[in-house]
C-alpha cells in the first residue's frame, strides 16, 4: 500500500535512463522526492548566500522577507508548516524570464521548488512556466510546461511544486522560467548523488517484495 501511494504521489515522465519528476504540495525538505536518496543536499538561501557545494544559479538573486508581504519562501523554512512563509528567503527572477540552475558532476538527481509568480502577460499571479533538464553530456532530457499560480502574492504555499530530473548521466543543469513573466520565485535548489528509481524499477521491486511475502506465508 505504501509503495502504491508513493507511485501515485510522484508523477514521472521517463525516457531511457532519465526522467522528469514533479511533486506538488511541497512544504519542507522532507517532502522532496530526493530527500531519502544518497548524497542529498539542498540550498534554501536562508543565510543570504548560495553556499551549498555543487550548486550555482545564473540570473536573479536572493530575496529576503521581513513579514507578511511579497516574498514566498518554502513554508517550513521559518520553522513552522502553517500554509505560508513571508519571513524567509527565496531566489527571485529580478527581471529575468528564465534562470539556469547548474549542478556539479555527480548529481544524478536534481530539482528546484517553484514558489510564486507575480506579474504576467495575462493574469496576475497565474502563468505558464517551462522547465528543461540537461544531462551531464549537455543533452536535453525533456521539457515540461504547465500553468502555475494561485492568483495571489502573499507568501501562501499551497501552489509550491517540486520540479526535477534524474539521469544516469548526471543532471548538469535545469533551466526554468516563464515566457510571460520576469517576476517569480523559486526555492530549495537540491540534488542527490543517487538516481530516482524509474517507475518500472519501482514496480519490479514491488513485485519482488510481494513474491517474498508470499513465500514467507507458505
Amino acid at each position: 500500500m505504501k509503495l502504491l501511494l508513493t507511485l501515485s504521489a510522484f508523477a514521472t515522465v521517463a525516457a531511457a535512463s532519465a526522467q522528469f519528476i514533479t511533486y506538488g504540495s511541497y512544504s519542507q525538505a522532507s517532502d522532496s522526492p530526493l530527500y531519502s536518496l544518497s548524497g542529498f543536499q539542498f540550498e534554501d538561501f536562508e543565510d543570504g548566500q548560495v553556499n551549498t557545494p555543487g550548486i550555482s544559479l545564473s540570473g536573479g538573486g536572493i530575496l529576503a522577507g521581513s513579514g507578511p508581504g511579497l516574498v514566498d519562501s518554502v513554508d517550513g523554512d521559518d520553522g513552522t508548516v502553517d500554509g505560508g512563509n513571508s519571513f524567509g528567503r527565496s531566489w527571485y527572477s529580478a527581471g529575468n524570464n528564465f534562470i539556469t540552475v547548474s549542478f556539479a558532476p555527480g548529481a544524478k538527481s536534481a530539482g528546484v521548488v517553484l514558489t510564486d509568480v507575480g506579474f504576467t502577460d495575462n493574469l496576475f499571479c497565474i502563468g505558464d512556466y517551462t522547465v528543461s533538464g540537461y544531462d551531464g553530456l549537455g543533452n536535453l532530457i525533456s521539457t515540461y510546461t504547465d500553468t502555475f499560480g494561485d492568483g495571489a502574492a502573499n507568501g501562501a504555499s499551497a501552489e509550491d511544486i517540486f520540479l526535477g530530473y534524474s539521469s544516469a548521466l548526471d543532471v548538469s543543469k535545469i533551466v526554468i522560467g516563464f515566457n510571460g513573466s520576469s517576476d517569480w520565485e523559486l526555492d530549495h535548489v537540491q540534488y542527490a548523488t543517487q538516481a530516482v528509481p524509474e517507475p518500472m524499477s519501482m514496480l519490479a521491486l514491488a513485485a519482488g517484495a510481494a513474491a517474498l511475502l508470499r513465500r514467507r506465508r507458505k
